[in-house]
């Protein structure tokens, strides 16, 4: 699948990188704000968008009601990853139009599962935070 990761901590990006190419074969592009996502963005259209939701110069809820406004990114899964585990996030993601939410680090693994339903519904997935 082609990934977009937007990820602010390089660590976590390095990592989540190398595990996403060499453990799952995935195609990856990394991006550290939710400016460099959109010029990205603006050029080629991911399978998944695997989404911090804290970047130094937006939230990643704010990001995502974006895409979801916009009909080329319809098809787009968008998963947010988080260090928090606040109850109601998991429901604010949903409301954000995000399909699935975990905390990290997550189980990449759980892609080939998140679907996004033709009705444009998020759904959880397993391993989500509530």
């Amino acid at each position: 699948m082609k990934i977009l990761l937007v990820e602010d901590h390089p660590g976590m990006a390095q990592v989540s990188c190398n595990i996403l190419r060499n453990v799952h074969g995935h195609e990856v592009e990394h991006v550290m704000t939710g400016q460099a996502a959109l010029a990205i963005l603006a050029k080629k259209v991911p399978d998944i968008i695997l989404l911090d939701l804290s970047l130094p110069d937006m939230h990643g809820y704010r990001l995502a009601e974006y895409l979801r406004s916009q009909r080329e990114f319809d098809r787009v899964i968008i998963v947010a990853l988080t260090g928090y585990g606040i109850t109601g996030d998991a429901q604010r993601s949903a409301a954000a139009g995000i399909d699935a939410h975990f905390r990290k680090p997550m189980d990449f693994g759980l892609l080939t599962e998140i679907k996004r339903p033709a009705s444009g519904t998020p759904i959880p997935a397993p391993g989500v935070a509530t």
